[in-house]
């Protein structure tokens, strides 16, 4: 009778050498190096739990941040036995939409079940997979699966509810500090100036314009002021320039459309998502330049 050597295993593609060692193993009732007796195979499952817990955590913690916006909570539950002698270990990953629509958490499941002859790998909806890990390198190497099990099991909840149980679905979007900076002053040129302040402007913002108070509230009052006098204000994006908490937007602000308007430059600092100062200084654009290159 032929076996599989080690080198049968090492000429594998990597995602196909767990089943070929899964299915060795089944030919020669064994599990490992060579356990037989399920004492034996049971402590192999119990180490494996152990080299597994990191990259179960990890796989649904990756979940966590980037699709449940940090809202969830990884459970690890430690090998439970049943009453038949089933061997059980679960990592969950649940959030309040999940509870709020009844359906199942995300789930890893290792389970080794009293009639069986090996371990294996499951989701809440999805399964299964054979479990062969005899180290930690062969459990950094189930990262992959692990990931998979529990992208899958997600897509299925998403179908035994809706869309909406996923965070980062729902969630505003959330704009960049470039974004931001551009929307405020769209929404200033356009008279929605109180929005824009509402929206974007912390309480402890201060402007460096000097000729007017260097609070919120005085720059607004003069900016609707303007918008009283020039109601049909163009503005024309030219540059925009982040560098760390500093946004610099360079445009041209026509006072009605057709004239040849104002050269601006106006210096955003943030504070996370709100602006907290504002420097600005603006030159009339000339019909003819010296330079022959123009303004912008």
């Amino acid at each position: 009778m032929t076996t599989t050597t080690r080198r049968d295993y090492d000429r594998a593609p990597p995602h196909l050498r767990g089943l070929l060692r899964h299915f060795d193993d089944l030919r020669a009732g064994t599990h490992g190096d060579g356990a037989v007796s399920r004492a034996d195979k049971e402590q192999l499952f119990s180490a494996a739990i152990g080299y597994l817990d990191p990259y179960a955590r990890q796989a649904l913690d990756e979940m966590n941040e980037t699709l449940l916006l940090g809202t969830g909570t990884v459970i690890a539950t430690g090998i439970t036995r049943s009453a038949s002698g089933d061997c059980t270990a679960l990592w969950t990953l649940g959030w309040p939409e999940q509870l709020q629509t009844g359906v199942l958490p995300i789930t890893l499941k290792a389970f080794f079940g009293h009639s069986f002859h090996h371990p294996h790998l499951c989701g809440a909806t999805v399964g299964v997979w054979p479990l062969n890990v005899f180290s930690a390198e062969d459990a950094a190497a189930e990262l992959g699966t692990l990931r998979t099990i529990a992208s899958a099991d997600l897509h299925n909840l998403v179908f035994q509810s809706d869309y909406r149980i996923v965070p980062a679905i729902t969630a505003p979007v959330q704009q960049t500090q470039k974004e931001i900076a551009v929307t405020f002053l769209q929404l200033v040129i356009a008279g929605a100036i109180r929005e824009a302040y509402d929206r974007f402007v912390a309480p402890d913002f201060t402007s460096h314009n000097p000729f007017f108070g260097a609070s919120a509230n005085e720059l607004m009052a003069a900016m609707e002021e303007n918008h009283r006098t020039h109601p049909a204000k163009v503005l024309e994006l030219q540059r925009i320039v982040e560098e760390g908490s500093l946004v610099v937007v360079h445009s041209r602000i026509r006072m009605q459309p057709g004239d040849q308007g104002v050269a601006a430059v106006h210096i955003f600092r943030f504070a996370g998502s709100r602006i907290v100062e504002i420097w600005d200084v603006g030159q009339a654009v000339p019909e003819l330049t010296v330079n022959g290159a123009g303004m912008f």
